[in-house]
């Protein structure tokens, strides 16, 4: 179940899926973007939580993927996945987008990814079973 920290005390842990009536559960990382957001990914999807309101967003349905996680810095928010795929969030249309598919780019059949992270200059170092990028 996924618990949402209101306040410091530790009796002010509340349940994210009572509250907004949804069933978010595995949480692979979570993160505040520029604009106060907090997202939330899982291998079912990425969470967008407001103070009063959540909004579930799907990566494309040919890109599925056993772990997504999210990265954001400077205004920029990717969702990426460990097979290799990065996704951009567009707030004008209020989706992610592919941005990278490391497959194609690195000509590689094999690609785990275990971490992305973004620069102050938005540069993307992504952490591989096979090295850093």
């Amino acid at each position: 179940m996924l618990m949402l920290y209101c306040g410091l005390r530790a009796t002010d842990f509340h349940s994210i899926n009572e509250i907004f009536h949804t069933s978010m559960r595995e949480a692979n990382s979570v993160c505040k973007d520029s604009t106060g957001f907090v997202w939330i990914a899982s291998r079912f999807g990425i969470l967008r939580l407001t103070d009063d309101d959540c909004h579930h967003y799907q990566l494309p349905d040919n890109y599925a993927a056993a772990t997504t996680k999210l990265a954001s810095r400077n205004g920029l928010l990717l969702a990426y996945c460990n097979n290799g795929l990065i996704f951009r969030y567009n707030m004008i249309a209020d989706r992610f987008e592919l941005l990278m598919d490391m497959h194609k780019l690195l000509n590689r059949y094999t690609i785990i990814v275990n971490r992305l992270t973004i620069d102050t200059h938005n540069g993307l170092w992504i952490a591989t079973a096979g090295g850093l990028y």
